[in-house]
């Protein structure tokens, strides 16, 4: 489905070479895994002064195209001497260096964080107008829609698989995440979310033996030491569990943080369900 969606962005890019006229745009950066994908994306390959240090690694779904580029260590003077205009940071965190650059005439752009499509999009079009890339930006929205309607059809009416999600560090997802809005969006009911969790936690593995899930959702065991079976190895009932329900590997970069790929994760989790959730062990 990649293909598909670099077709339409593309699309976008001819649309905005057309209109873009002789007018200059604007160097942009970013200092984080969030900002690198959109910058990524986005804008124009000569637009680019510089990406973080992650957009290369295994977090990256754009790593490929992050290669030989500049990165940055998040420092004002770097970010100057690349002659950044717009800069992508985090929502929190670096107040002196977002201070420094403001006062420098840099534009800093703080990334929402953000739990629904809709959010995801509001701020692809902000990003991209600031880039001056409105029709790329355009596209990509385009894009997610068709996507995200063409998952929709695949789910069935009546009751939903309710998975739960664990990351290595025994974190979840509950209501108010991008998680929970993929997971429910690609047909399951998130295990979490419905025990009345609101944002990101943790959860106990004790709470599945009174409460068994129907599957497994998990992330980031592909980049980590751990291992899921390493992870549940130490409660004999949830190693069985394990083993006898569904397990959905979604690989991390599919959705580091709130991005378009969110969209390629609900897409991998609806085709998943579509096959009747073989059991994965990533």
């Amino acid at each position: 489905m990649r293909d598909t969606s670099r077709l339409a962005v593309a699309i976008g890019v001819a649309v905005a070479t057309l209109c873009g006229g002789a007018s200059a745009l604007p160097r942009v950066a970013s200092t984080t895994i969030c900002g690198d994908q959109l910058v990524l994306t986005l804008a124009d390959r000569a637009q680019i002064a510089s990406v973080s240090q992650e957009a290369t690694g295994p977090l990256s779904l754009h790593a490929d195209e992050a290669a030989g580029l500049p990165r940055n260590r998040k420092t004002a003077e770097e970010l100057l001497g690349v002659g950044a205009d717009v800069v992508l940071m985090d929502a929190r965190g670096e107040p002196k260096l977002e201070e420094m650059l403001t006062r420098l005439g840099i534009r800093v752009i703080r990334l929402n964080l953000s739990s629904e499509f809709a959010d995801i999009e509001e701020t692809v079009m902000h990003v991209a107008e600031a880039f001056g890339q409105r029709a790329r930006g355009l596209a990509m929205v385009a894009d997610m829609r068709r996507r995200r309607a063409a998952v929709a059809a695949t789910v069935p009416p009546g009751p939903r698989p309710r998975f739960v999600y664990y990351r290595p560090d025994g974190g979840s997802a509950g209501l108010n995440t991008f998680v929970d809005t993929a997971m429910r969006a690609s047909g399951f009911d998130n295990f979490q979310a419905d025990r009345g969790q609101v944002g990101w936690g943790t959860l106990p593995l004790e709470v599945l033996v009174n409460d068994p899930p129907d599957g497994f959702v998990v992330s980031f065991f592909d980049t980590s030491q751990s291992s899921i079976r390493r992870t549940f190895m130490t409660h004999a009932y949830l190693h069985r569990l394990m083993d006898e329900k569904p397990v959905i590997g979604v690989p991390g970069k599919l959705w580091p943080c709130a991005g378009p790929m969110v969209v390629d994760a609900a897409e991998l989790l609806a085709s998943e369900r579509v096959r009747g959730m073989p059991e994965e062990r990533p």
